[in-house]
């Protein structure tokens, strides 16, 4: 029995609405890196002068908790080893989750091509000063001996997000539990920039680039395919 044609004119007709979707979604994140990199100096300044920022550096053990989810072993580690157990893919769902988070370590990379420091980290120290960047900052032996003062783009919050869009990924139909992850990898976005360690486009930035490399990753490894 012969197979039946797909239609020409159904499969342009999807070819437009993936383009259509690409660019709304580009366009919003174009118009959300805009706005955070404008509101950088105002929110720093507002978060410094109110004491905000010291508060959350003394938050002790709940800063810490807060910043958890941002680190390799503290959740892309461990959602990798749940995924090997209850994940109808297993081996290869816990690489795929593994590889996000891999990924995200790329960040340490752009701090030092960025070469941006931390708020309130360069003199006059009262004073926010987002737009000051050192471009690949002490040659090659700075990305080896990188200074903790780097802040773009936000690492934890990379950690964060690239592991909760590996769950969106492999688990599509699970919204409550893709939902509970995108709310921890926030809580972690709100700790970085309300600590002041981060300027709120070092946050931002950091969600884009790990949500956009994480969809790119599940295009070229498609894990959720059935093996034939």
């Amino acid at each position: 029995m012969p197979s039946e044609s797909i239609p020409a004119n159904h499969i342009d007709g999807n070819e437009t609405h993936t383009r259509r979707h690409i660019a709304v979604v580009v366009g919003t994140w174009s118009v959300a890196i805009v706005a955070a990199f404008l509101l950088d100096a105002t929110v720093a300044t507002f978060l410094h002068t109110h004491g905000i920022d010291q508060r959350v550096i003394d938050g002790g053990t709940l800063k810490h908790l807060a910043k958890l989810p941002g680190l390799f072993y503290g959740s892309t580690l461990p959602v990798a080893a749940a995924l090997a157990i209850w994940h109808p893919r297993h081996w290869r769902a816990a690489l795929f989750e593994l590889l996000c988070g891999v990924i995200a370590g790329a960040n340490a990379i752009i701090k030092w091509l960025a070469g941006r420091t931390r708020p309130f980290k360069l003199p006059p120290l009262t004073i926010a000063q987002p737009f000051r960047f050192s471009y690949c900052a002490g040659g090659f032996r700075g990305l080896i001996h990188q200074s903790n003062d780097l802040s773009f783009v936000s690492g934890h919050t990379a950690v964060a997000f690239a592991t909760a869009a590996g769950v969106a990924v492999l688990l599509p139909k699970h919204r409550a539990v893709i939902c509970a992850a995108y709310a921890i990898a926030l809580i972690v976005f709100c700790e970085r920039v309300l600590e002041n360690a981060h300027w709120l486009s070092d946050a931002t930035c950091a969600v884009a680039f790990s949500i956009g490399a994480v969809a790119l990753l599940g295009r070229v490894w498609p894990v959720n395919r059935p093996v034939i």
